[in-house]
């Protein structure tokens, strides 16, 4: 595996245990716009789980 492409795990894994963007984007020094178009792999529906997953926790 190349290290983009652990990176690029290492963020999707992060966003989908719920860290909020902010984290993962500062954890990983990468900025928010880039993070959204490269890194996150997550589809509309996980997006969205993990938001109400979030919510719930509120």
């Amino acid at each position: 595996m190349s290290p983009h492409g652990f990176r690029k795990g290492a963020i999707t894994h992060m966003l989908n245990l719920g860290k909020p963007k902010d984290v993962a984007f500062k954890r990983m020094n990468v900025g928010c716009e880039v993070l959204e178009a490269h890194y996150d792999r997550r589809n509309k529906a996980e997006q969205m789980g993990t938001r109400c997953r979030y919510l719930e926790d509120l």
